[in-house]
């Protein structure tokens, strides 16, 4: 589903989960924390097989 979005909206949609992210570290909620900062990654890892510059997602 999120490989269909254009670059700049996978890049906004990245943003939004992180934005989240701190938003539920603030409230200390680490169960949604964990949900969306692995929402973000694993988007930021399929963005990447299309656009190698576009995050920053080391290959190891």
């Amino acid at each position: 589903m999120f490989a269909n979005l254009s670059l700049k909206e996978q890049n906004d949609l990245w943003m939004f989960w992180m934005e989240n992210a701190l938003t539920f570290y603030d409230n200390r909620d680490s169960e949604k924390i964990i949900m969306v900062t692995h929402n973000a990654f694993d988007l930021a890892c399929l963005a990447r097989t299309r656009n190698p510059d576009c995050m920053h997602v080391a290959d190891k």
